[in-house]
Parts: structure tokens; C-alpha cells; sequence
């Protein structure tokens, strides 16, 4: 018997008497509008629409590390057909959320300890990189927008999974401002991966205010355009980010 994916939260809001046709959904589609880590919104497609469920619900731990996916009940609980789901499936393994693993089912894939290194170090090394560039392109407007991310951060400090993606949206607005795409595309794609097992609500609640209170800083070198001031910063988050998921490698080692 096939083990049934479970339902998606209910953030489609689809009524019970919705039909399973595209239909269904096509006129939140057409005014839905994704807002990935930091970008700017704009009009979705409806393979867009599905992958962004997908994504968020593995990203924030509600599909889990190991679950089994089949396209039939994916598309049933989005209110879709298959083809959508299936290709939404292929841009999740490409970004390596999933693993593909028949024609109609995918695993969520799941991350080894050196695989957890390998990516948070990669995020702190590539913002490093894309600072050198940015911090003498960044507008005023860049700025005030990370100045307000900030403040959005002490008021989100009591959750954990709103609070990290906030402090996504302030490091890849300084990362954008180099204007390197391809290098900016990497770093969201292993934000996404490691997302899910940064939110450790233990470490989280113990250095919350420490992280505030270091984005703080790295904004104030970011408006002096002081770029030794600001590499020396990030440097400092990647030995400290380093300890704490450290810890969490050994746990699962």
C-alpha cells in the first residue's frame, strides 16, 4: 500500500467544495505573489506557485527530512494536476531539497553533518566575497531597508523560523549589491538547504539578541564604507555560527 504524503498546512485556504482542477486556484494565482529571501515580489506562474508551497513546508521543517512525497497526493492537496507538481519536484531536487526517486514520488532529502559544514561555510565565505564589492554599491534605500529588517528582528526575537528569515533578507540584500547573480543564487540555494536545521530553538533563544546586536554592526560599517570593518564582522559570525552547528553536527554524527 502507498504511503500517503501528508497534507500541506492549510496556507492554500481551498475550500472542501473546490474542484481538483487548476481551476480551483487560478484566480489566487493570478494575485498571488511569492516573495523569495530578500527579493522583491512579482506574479507567479503556477509551477512557481507549487514549488514556493513545497519549498516553504520543507524549509521550515513541516515535510521532513526523509518524507516520502507522491506527486498524485501533492497534486490532490494543492489542487493542481501532476504535471505542475512534477515539475516543481525537479526544481526542488535541482536545488537539492529532494531527491527524486521514482516517477511519481520524491524523498525530502536530508542533509550529513559534513554536508551542514560544507554549506554554512560556504554562505559565510561567499557573503565575505560579495562584500568586498558591495558595501561601496550599496543605495541609501539598500540601507534604510536593512536598517528596518533589524528592527523587524528584535520584534520577531521570540520566533525562531520569522526571525531567521529576516536576518536572510538583511545578509542577501548586502550580498545583492554586488551584483554578482550567479553567486547570489548560490548562497539562497544553500540558505534553503540549511534553513531547516538553523532554527534550534535552544541556541536560538541564548544568542538571538548577540546575532541583533551583530547585524547592527555590520550595518553601521556598511554605512561608513568600512569594508575591514565589515569583513571582520562577518568573520566573527562565521567562528561563532561555526560552534553552534558544530554542536549540532554532533548531535548527529
Amino acid at each position: 500500500m502507498a504511503i500517503r504524503s501528508p497534507r500541506l498546512p492549510e496556507t492554500l485556504e481551498v475550500s472542501p467544495e473546490a474542484s481538483a482542477s487548476e481551476k480551483s486556484i487560478s484566480s489566487r494565482i493570478d494575485e498571488m505573489q511569492v516573495q523569495e529571501i530578500g527579493a522583491q515580489k512579482r506574479p507567479v506562474t503556477l509551477v512557481e506557485f507549487v514549488t514556493a508551497q513545497l519549498r516553504d513546508a520543507i524549509t521550515t521543517g513541516r515535510l521532513a527530512p526523509g518524507q516520502r512525497l507522491w506527486q498524485d497526493n501533492l497534486a490532490q492537496d494543492l489542487q493542481v494536476s501532476r504535471a505542475p507538481v512534477r515539475e516543481a519536484l525537479r526544481q526542488l531536487a535541482s536545488e537539492g531539497l529532494v531527491t527524486l526517486h521514482s516517477r511519481r514520488s520524491a524523498i525530502v532529502a536530508s542533509l550529513s553533518p559534513d554536508e551542514l559544514e560544507e554549506l554554512s561555510s560556504m554562505i559565510i565565505h561567499l557573503e565575505a566575497l560579495a562584500a568586498k564589492r558591495a558595501i561601496s554599491r550599496l543605495t541609501t534605500e539598500q540601507l534604510d531597508e536593512m536598517a528596518e529588517l533589524v528592527k523587524k528582528m528584535w520584534q520577531r526575537r521570540s520566533s525562531p523560523a520569522e526571525w531567521f528569515a529576516l536576518n536572510s533578507s538583511f545578509h542577501r540584500i548586502l550580498i545583492q549589491a554586488a551584483n554578482w547573480p550567479t553567486l547570489l543564487n548560490t548562497v539562497d540555494v544553500c540558505r534553503r538547504n540549511i534553513f531547516r536545521y538553523v532554527t534550534i530553538e535552544k541556541a536560538f533563544r541564548a544568542e538571538v539578541a548577540l546575532w541583533i546586536k551583530r547585524n547592527e554592526r555590520l550595518l553601521g560599517a556598511c554605512r561608513a564604507r568600512n569594508i575591514e570593518s565589515a569583513l571582520k564582522i562577518i568573520r566573527e559570525a562565521e567562528e561563532h555560527s561555526r560552534a553552534i552547528l558544530q554542536a549540532e553536527i554532533d548531535k548527529r554524527r
